[in-house]
């Protein structure tokens, strides 16, 4: 979906880090990016109107993949492990999950001159994968990493294909389309398999 927006050419910039998958907000006014600072990264927001950069929700990992909902309301991303839980991955241990789906609920203001602000109400986890998402060289998610259904599911690939509370609890080792229901639970939605089998989905796209 092609924007245009008005005025005059701005730059976004960072101290640290590189700015990568940019995605605007579907009213055009807020640019979502990842920054990726090498052993960590952010999502960070910043208003086409404003000179600050809200960071989303930071941590100690890496996160990526921000898609926004059709109405705005809504920002989610991939949450990747922490370089320290990389490590232990490596000798065999199961520290953290390998990935998480995180959603934020996002409100407009007006302050400071700057009209539709957006500012982060709140950001909580909605999946984990805790042993499995080995596959596509160990990204566990596959391409087009999250899709938005409505306001209250999303798709994402995974090899755990059931559960709920955010937390699988079965897996055939296959890399599948899984739908996230965000009511089902205050910590995380209800986890089904899009497409039982025995086979693989890397690519997906809405219909």
């Amino acid at each position: 979906q092609k924007k245009r927006v008005s005025g005059a050419t701005k730059l976004l910039s960072v101290k640290q880090g590189t700015i990568r998958e940019l995605a605007w907000s579907p009213d055009g006014r807020c640019l979502a990016f990842s920054n990726n600072r090498g052993t960590h990264g952010f999502i960070g927001l910043w208003n086409r109107d404003d000179t600050e950069i809200t960071w989303v929700a930071p941590s100690v990992d890496t996160d990526i993949s921000p898609v926004w909902s059709s109405d705005g309301s809504q920002l989610a991303w991939i949450r990747t492990l922490g370089s320290q839980n990389e490590y232990d991955r490596g000798l065999g241990g199961q520290r953290g999950p390998s990935f998480e789906v995180w959603v934020a609920s996002i409100s407009s203001s007006s302050s400071n001159g700057v009209t539709g602000r957006r500012v982060v109400k709140s950001a909580r986890r909605v999946f984990s994968e805790s042993k499995y998402g080995l596959a596509d060289d160990g990204s566990g998610y596959g391409s087009r990493p999250l899709l938005w259904v409505n306001s209250h599911t999303l798709v994402v690939g995974s090899e755990a294909h059931s559960g709920s509370g955010g937390k699988p609890t079965e897996s055939d080792g296959w890399l599948h389309p899984v739908a996230i229901d965000l009511r089902q639970d205050a910590d995380g939605g209800h986890v089904r398999d899009l497409t039982p089998g025995a086979f693989e989905v890397k690519h997906r796209v809405l219909g």
